[in-house]
């Protein structure tokens, strides 16, 4: 009666009961969370065991992580266009956590630009915005001034958590017009692990 996650479960590490398992469609392309939610959604529980061990290996290069990234998002938006009923109500337990640990997520690249739009037309009217927007603006330097860097082969710190930040929104956002378009096959190249 249990699924064994820490909210929404993830690749390989997650063991689901025979009686509530449910194949995830065609040409979706994230069936770990489309099956934990099933679960959920046909009554079953989840569970933390704090004394399982899953050991994934994870790749170290962003181009590939980004792809994955992307990959992963257009499942995020077609789970979300499957399990939108279970948002409502927003304080049930399962709501809650679907708004605070995925749906506020899977909106961040909505939520930047619309911030940036918003302080392009407000930095003048007081300097909260005017500040906000200087901040906005120096971040995305510093983002680009990581790009340069890392492709000299130099890391910081910093900049790499801002980049790294700043491209998994770019990777929601493409996932979203990809999940708008259609998935049109369902072979995915596994990512290259280390």
């Amino acid at each position: 009666m249990y699924l064994v996650i820490l909210w929404g479960a993830f690749g390989a590490c997650y063991a689901v009961k025979q009686q509530f398992f449910t194949p995830a469609p065609a040409n979706f392309r994230s069936d770990d969370f489309y099956v934990s939610m099933k679960v959920l959604q046909n009554g079953g529980k989840s569970h933390v065991e704090p004394a399982a061990i899953c050991y994934e290996n994870a790749s170290d290069e962003l181009p590939v992580e980004f792809q994955r990234k992307v990959r992963i998002n257009m499942g995020n938006y077609q789970n979300l266009g499957v399990f939108w009923k279970m948002l409502l109500p927003p304080v049930s337990m399962v709501a809650f956590t679907f708004w605070s640990h995925k749906l506020l997520r899977w909106l961040g690249p909505f939520l930047l630009i619309g911030a940036f739009i918003a302080n392009t037309f407000l930095w003048e009217m007081n300097l909260f915005y005017c500040i906000a927007f200087l901040c906005q603006n120096i971040i995305l330097i510093l983002v680009l001034v990581d790009v340069v860097l890392s492709r000299l082969q130099m890391q910081i710190a910093v900049l790499r958590y801002l980049s790294y930040f700043y491209q998994m929104n770019l990777a929601l956002l493409i996932g979203w017009f990809k999940s708008i378009k259609g998935v049109q096959h369902d072979a995915w190249q596994p990512t290259k692990r280390n």
